[in-house]
């Protein structure tokens, strides 16, 4: 179980990395700003899942 969740931890860090670099090639600032709201769901999830009771001790 620890090793799914620092994989998900893992790929929520990279699905906010991909946000911001779409959000950064968005001419439109309606679009840049989706990409940068979805980058903070993803950040909130991740420090949701670093807390989980599974992951302490790593």
């Amino acid at each position: 179980m620890v090793q799914t969740l620092s994989d998900e931890v893992r790929a929520c860090y990279q699905h906010t990395k991909d946000c911001a670099r779409k959000a950064a090639a968005q001419s439109d600032p309606t679009m840049r700003q989706s990409f940068l709201d979805a980058q903070q769901g993803w950040l909130k999830l991740v420090r949701r899942l670093a807390a989980a009771p599974e992951l302490e001790g790593n």
